[in-house]
């Protein structure tokens, strides 16, 4: 197996980054907002990110 690349290490530092932020994004949002309120936001903020990115690619289903 090859020595992971300084771009592999960057990329789990990023993906640790975005991880560990999401968890404090949801508890500062549950201070000021419903938990019901928190998942909702959160699921259709990521549907539209997924649906946006699909369009973005081509890769959307019709019919």
């Amino acid at each position: 197996m090859p020595h992971p690349t300084l771009r592999d290490w960057l990329s789990i530092a990023a993906l640790g980054l975005i991880w560990g932020a999401t968890f404090m994004v949801i508890a500062l949002a549950l201070r000021g907002y419903g938990p019901v309120t928190v998942a909702t936001a959160r699921t259709t903020l990521g549907a539209v990110t997924l649906g946006a990115a699909a369009l973005a690619l081509g890769r959307t289903r019709r019919g």
